[in-house]
């Protein structure tokens, strides 16, 4: 593993959930994150772009406040039990899904769309939301929705 990737350090927190109703708009996953764990993504991704093999790293995952999963208003999430995120960067990967598996969510991404996410990354890092990104491939895996931080007072809502 390349060194910065193995070195990189994880800071502030990342939210992923998903919700119990069945309308085709609340499909697909939800993605909100501190700046602070937005801005470490994004250098984990150029690191691991740079590396130009595949490389992983898994990250801790919090549990979305009521604060945070209201954002869409999309009512109550799903009560999923997912606390890690596996990020897995290869470069030949054409695409960018997120699955679960029996103990962890993986985001696959590779150099096609990584520009994508790190788009995203940095749009929720400067309080943007409410846009999503699909598979390539219709039905490959749901949607990966980005949401901003819900801000109270000085600082933002946990």
């Amino acid at each position: 593993m390349n060194e910065d990737v193995a070195n990189w350090q994880m800071r502030g927190q990342v939210f992923v959930w998903r919700y119990s109703a069945s309308q085709s708009s609340h499909k697909g996953w939800h993605f909100s994150a501190e700046p602070a764990a937005c801005g470490a993504l994004v250098e984990l991704l150029t690191y691991m772009r740079s590396v130009a093999e595949a490389v992983h790293r898994t990250i801790r995952l919090s549990r979305p406040t009521p604060s945070i999963s209201s954002v869409p208003g999309y009512g109550d999430p799903k009560n999923d039990d997912f606390e890690k995120l596996r990020i897995i960067f290869d470069p030949s990967f054409s695409d960018l899904q997120l699955q679960l598996t029996t103990d962890r969510l993986e985001l696959f991404v590779g150099e096609e769309r990584c520009n994508d996410l790190l788009t995203a990354l940095t749009d929720v890092q400067n309080g943007k939301g409410d846009f999503a990104f699909g598979p390539n491939q219709k039905g490959a895996s749901p949607p990966i929705w980005f949401w901003w931080m819900p801000w109270r007072g000085q600082s933002y809502a946990r």
